[in-house]
């Protein structure tokens, strides 16, 4: 499961939405005002690939990668 930004045009507020990567995500409303007028926000963030530096340092666990990525990488699921 993946946390999806979303933003609505009607109470313009914020809120989060968790599902899987490929649900269908129509039925979303916003969870303040029951607004159907949402939009998604895509952000983008910067994730390291190596924790530490050098050739030999291991990449990020998976779990820890699940917790910081905010842009459906894929490679996180």
């Amino acid at each position: 499961m993946a946390y999806y930004d979303y933003f609505c045009d009607k109470c313009k507020k914020p809120f989060e939405v968790q599902c899987g990567i490929n649900d269908d995500r129509s039925w979303v409303r916003c969870e303040k005002c029951g607004g159907d007028k949402v939009r998604r926000v895509f952000d983008s963030i910067l994730v390291p690939k190596k924790v530490g530096s050098g050739k030999n340092q291991p990449a990020l666990p998976v779990e820890v990668h699940a917790r910081l990525c905010r842009h459906n990488c894929g490679s996180c699921h």
